[in-house]
């Protein structure tokens, strides 16, 4: 099996790409795809020494501007496709350090993995430790607890708040019941860890570029199973997330799912609601008169927080991207948008 990694780096963060690279040349990889989401001058010329060193495993492609993790993850996939070298892609972030022995995890469960079509139609998934919704989701056989309620606005649901804590005690029996289980489906899944067969491309395309940042991986995933295939994480093929200050626990998470309001920058905070209520909308809205209650209660009971709070900018931000989800105004930004 001949296996390729696509990763996207930006910014100055050439320390951590460089241990992930480093920890990939150690696994039986065929080679890794670096693109370079018009990274910082000395992370750019650093990754450029890295690339000429190992030329032979190491290919980068080098952006002018930062098209997202969208545009970075379709471009390295689509030089992927190109790669005569390359059947099978390993997607990872640039901190995503995987542990001795994961890849050969995924190539041992896929030889053994007895299913028609297998090639187009079924991805599986390295985990993550920290997030445990994955677990959650396997251990209570429902794949879609991923992607949050089918009815939810923002994540947000009437019905999901009264029944969280009865959920969270049978989750926590479920683990406790079951916590040896190695694999499950889910419906969704981040970048990292994602890996599947070349010809599952011409079923689901590319990442949409238009979503710029957030839930493009969500979505893009999602289209796997929306067609007809499954995802299945396997749970002894584990990846390290070395920059920790990315990761925000998942039960942090309030009545309005108030991490996004610590947000300080803008553009990050708009493409957040942006996206999600988009997808909402557009992909998961299956209970119209439910969805539109909970998008009601949802922006009354926030207005009033921003009111007692006096957050005039996220206010403005919120109206903003809530908007354009609900009308599927999607594309990247410039600074004057959110001026």
């Amino acid at each position: 099996m001949n296996v390729c990694a696509v990763i996207v780096t930006y910014n100055n963060r050439f320390n951590l790409l460089k241990e992930v690279i480093e920890s990939l040349f150690k696994s039986d990889i065929t080679g890794v795809i670096v693109v370079d989401n018009n990274s910082e001058a000395e992370s750019r010329n650093r990754l450029k020494n890295l690339e000429e060193k190992n030329a032979s495993k190491l290919k980068v492609i080098y952006l002018d501007e930062n098209t997202g993790s969208a545009g970075g993850y379709s471009r390295g996939l689509k030089e992927f496709f190109r790669d005569e070298a390359c059947d099978f892609v390993w997607l990872l972030d640039d901190d995503n350090v995987p542990e001795e022995g994961s890849l050969e995890v995924l190539k041992t469960f896929w030889q053994g993995l007895n299913e028609k079509d297998k090639e187009s139609s079924v991805a599986l998934l390295s985990s993550r430790p920290g997030r445990e919704i994955y677990k959650t989701a396997v251990l209570q056989n429902k794949p879609d607890l991923v992607i949050g309620s089918m009815d939810g606005f923002l994540g947000f649901s009437i019905k999901g708040f009264f029944l969280r804590s009865l959920s969270h005690n049978s989750e926590n029996n479920a683990v406790g019941a079951k916590g040896d289980l190695s694999h499950g489906n889910v419906s969704a899944s981040y970048y990292g860890g994602l890996f599947f067969q070349k010809k599952l491309l011409d079923k689901i395309g590319y990442p949409n570029e238009d979503l710029f940042l957030y839930t493009d991986d969500t979505e893009y995933s999602n289209r796997i199973v929306r067609m007809g295939g499954r995802i299945i994480v396997l749970f002894n093929s584990r990846i390290t997330d070395i920059d920790e200050k990315w990761f925000q626990p998942e039960d942090r998470a309030t009545f309005l799912k108030l991490p996004l309001m610590n947000q300080t920058n803008k553009h990050r905070y708009y493409y957040q609601i942006r996206n999600r209520v988009y997808f909402e909308k557009f992909i998961l809205n299956r209970h119209r008169l439910s969805y539109k209650l909970n998008k009601f209660l949802y922006l009354v009971i926030l207005k009033l927080v921003l009111w007692m709070n006096k957050n005039k900018l996220n206010g403005r931000i919120i109206s903003l991207a809530v908007g354009d989800g609900l009308k599927g105004n999607l594309g990247k930004k410039d600074t004057a948008y959110f001026n």
